[in-house]
């Protein structure tokens, strides 16, 4: 396993629905007197591209040498600079800074700029050594971690453990990579979904249900799909598309029109290929999984 290689021209996947306007001087100026400190200038400028979303690295190991044993933070999304500190909408990088001191006891200087899907864990920018200059530390937060003890420093009022993973913004974000355990399939070709997924049945043998329309896929295939479930047990497939609303979820191969999200356990990924291959259209792995 390597470490990611993010730099800032790669940074974002998409908006969230809560990415804020397009930040401007005075939305800056005015968080920053809010927050009492400098934020950093790379921060700045991948908030002036897209001000609050969804990156398309989205985990860092919690030490460099912990690589080899899968030990790393996986977050959700980027906080966004509101039009008004004061009057911040939730999910925002004041109004969760105000929460986390006044509510959870944190120190001032600790300014949380991450979401998770499970609201236990941050990443923060650590202004504690800093104090108001621009290159603050970057650590992660977690609410009382399996192992507390090696885990790191306890703060605040409600046992949340704190540690060091990157010495400041630039380190951080080269280090990222994509976090996902699933392995990712792009499949390149012009046929509509229906035909698509028709296909996928045929190889794969299994019934590709289409998914409601709240969800980002378009079908699935769980447990229950598979017309030989001792063939691949406790696999569940998804199948989108690679561009929705404007923006790509695997932005160097736009060449794929189509996604396969598999859950699948790494014993049976090389019986997957080989079901893949008998697609009539080519298929690219694009993602494997850096800890199964």
């Amino acid at each position: 396993m390597t470490e990611g290689n993010a730099t800032a021209d790669d940074f974002w996947c998409r908006p969230s629905r809560r990415t804020q306007p397009s930040l401007t001087e005075e939305m800056l100026a005015a968080t920053e007197q809010f927050l009492g400190v400098r934020l950093p200038r790379l921060f700045v400028n991948l908030l002036r591209r897209i001000n609050g979303g969804y990156p398309l690295r989205d985990a860092i190991w919690i030490e460099p040498e912990d690589i080899n044993f899968g030990s790393y933070h996986r977050f959700l999304s980027v906080m966004g600079i509101p039009e008004n500190p004061d009057d911040a909408p939730f999910g925002t990088i004041p109004s969760i800074q105000e929460i986390q001191v006044s509510n959870w006891g944190w120190p001032e200087r600790l300014i949380p700029f991450t979401t998770a899907e499970d609201d236990h864990s941050c990443l923060c920018l650590d202004y504690r050594l800093d104090g108001q200059e621009g290159s603050p530390r970057i650590a992660a937060v977690m609410d009382e971690p399996y192992d507390c003890d090696s885990y790191g420093e306890l703060i605040g009022k409600h046992r949340s453990y704190i540690r060091v993973v990157a010495q400041d913004f630039e380190t951080f974000v080269s280090r990222l990579f994509r976090g996902d355990k699933n392995t990712w399939f792009g499949l390149i070709s012009q046929a509509p979904a229906d035909e698509v997924a028709v296909a996928l049945e045929d190889a794969l043998e299994t019934t590709m249900t289409e998914s409601g329309s709240l969800s980002n896929y378009l079908y699935y295939a769980d447990k229950k799909g598979w017309k030989n479930t001792a063939r691949r047990p406790e696999t569940h497939l998804s199948f989108l598309p690679n561009l929705r609303e404007g923006y790509y979820d695997f932005p160097d191969h736009p060449e794929c029109n189509y996604l396969l999200d598999a859950d699948i356990a790494s014993e049976n990924r090389q019986e997957l290929e080989a079901c893949l291959a008998a697609l009539p259209f080519p298929v690219q792995l694009l993602h494997l999984p850096m800890v199964d």
